[in-house]
């Protein structure tokens, strides 16, 4: 079905069959013209500029705006994770920790290998106690 909008200031228009009842229908600039009106009327409007047809939306791919809106979606749950954890967990680390981490994090998003992680330092070996 072929839609029409009203591009003259007003239209008037007649809904129904011709031998029946009409219902005169006023359209303003910018309206659609109702289902119902005769093709002749309609044929008439078109010709005199009065209304033109309304063109059909382009179809959608719903598939590919849906992961569209759900990877924007995850990128901004991710960014604001990562923010949260800066503000609220960094001031708690140490910063070597913070460092060590960072480091691990590059190599593992550069795709090199990953370097060993600082050994921490050895308690001292108590000495045996003998009486």
């Amino acid at each position: 079905m072929t839609l029409h909008i009203v591009t003259a200031a007003v239209v008037k228009v007649s809904v129904g069959a011709p031998p029946a009842n009409r219902v005169a229908n006023i359209v303003r600039r910018g309206g659609i013209v109702p289902e119902g009106v005769d093709e002749k009327v309609l044929k008439n409007l078109l010709s005199r500029g009065l209304i033109e047809v309304l063109p059909e939306p382009e179809p959608v791919d719903e598939d590919a705006l849906a992961a569209a809106r759900q990877a924007e979606f995850d990128a901004t749950v991710q960014a604001a994770a990562e923010k949260l954890v800066t503000e609220q967990l960094a001031p708690h680390f140490d910063q070597r920790v913070l460092e060590e981490a960072q480091k691990l994090e590059a190599a593992r998003t550069s795709g090199g290998t990953t370097p060993a992680p600082a050994t921490p330092a050895k308690p001292a070996a108590a000495k045996p106690t003998t009486k």
